[in-house]
């Protein structure tokens, strides 16, 4: 999987957003295998940085992207931008470097991604 390896959001072809349009065509018809990274920004204490759970997140569905194309030769698409925001715990609430975001709002965010990339033919 290669992880860790430095970021891909910028390459061209890692992500949808990403990716001449005629290539997601192309390699939607081949894999219509769609990640979305999931992430939150919350804080880890003093010496980490509170980016954390995203740019794992992201790290393990790029290596995955990346896994599947070696061996099958056609990579799966990933969404851009992870979803930097998670639902917490009210317990977080008032934790300096901790962005909560309602249970419901995250809800809904996913579900109206997952609408976009269903219309744009993604299946799974």
């Amino acid at each position: 999987y290669e992880v860790p390896s430095p970021s891909e959001l910028g390459k061209a072809g890692s992500y949808i957003q990403t990716t001449p349009r005629m290539h997601v065509i192309e390699n939607r018809r081949k894999n219509d295998f769609v990640f979305v990274p999931v992430g939150c920004t919350e804080c880890h204490g003093d010496y980490a940085n509170t980016g954390l759970d995203t740019f794992m997140v992201t790290q393990i569905c790029e290596g995955v992207r990346r896994y599947i194309k070696n061996r099958d030769g056609v990579g799966c698409s990933l969404a851009l931008p992870p979803l930097n925001y998670g639902g917490h715990p009210y317990h977080h609430c008032g934790m300096a470097g901790t962005i909560i975001m309602p249970e419901d709002v995250v809800r809904e965010t996913m579900i109206n991604v997952m609408y976009g990339l269903w219309n744009d033919g993604f299946r799974k």
